[in-house]
């Protein structure tokens, strides 16, 4: 097996798991609504409810943090400091010209990649040249706004997980008292039933 088959198999696995764990608590959460209807809560459904009620509660949880916090990733690197003046024509005067040069490529290649700006750096002769983007500079671009794209999706799938779980689990809980309380209804109504067996 090499390892994207076992990948693949982790996450087809971890599907499974959760969607059986999922539908579980649904179900448990629809006989707990159900039972409570017909005023026929037995202990082993009662605590099958609960427990599906804080799974539910529980999942629906975890997807809110995850999107609460990649928002906040998002508006903190939003947040970061960006270089947005050229450097003054005496920066690092006192500095070896290999060094100079060397970070005032860096300082240009963070412009670039940062906001786009084209700054100008110094050379080892002391000369200010425009800076070249590389193709190093693009990959580092690129990479940034697939981070930027995988945080912003990630931070709507979650808080769409969450909701659909409160909900499901809602519904499911709620679809089981009006099934029960239906069904109750139904059966102390001798007339319905005697029309029905007709």
């Amino acid at each position: 097996m090499n390892l994207l088959s076992l990948q693949w198999w982790n996450a087809v696995s971890d599907l499974i798991t959760w969607t059986v764990i999922w539908v579980a608590c649904l179900v448990w959460l629809y006989q707990g609504g159900h039972a409570l209807a017909i005023q026929s809560c037995a202990r082993p459904v009662a605590l099958r409810a609960i427990a599906g009620g804080v799974v539910c509660i529980g999942l629906g949880a975890v997807n809110y943090w995850v999107s609460t916090t990649m928002e906040h990733l998002s508006a903190l690197s939003n947040q970061l400091p960006r270089v947005t003046k050229q450097i003054p024509d005496d920066w690092g005067a006192g500095n070896p010209p290999e060094e100079r040069e060397k970070n005032s490529r860096i300082i240009a290649s963070m412009a670039y990649v940062d906001s786009g700006h084209l700054f100008k750096y110094v050379d080892r002769a002391g000369v200010w040249k425009d800076y070249s983007p590389t193709s190093e500079d693009a990959s580092r671009i690129r990479e940034r706004t697939e981070s930027v794209v995988r945080t912003s999706m990630l931070a709507a799938d979650s808080l769409d997980s969450a909701i659909r779980t409160w909900v499901a689990g809602v519904v499911a809980f709620v679809l089981g008292l009006t099934i029960g309380y239906f069904g109750r209804k139904k059966g102390a109504n001798p007339s319905i039933n005697t029309d029905a067996a007709r």
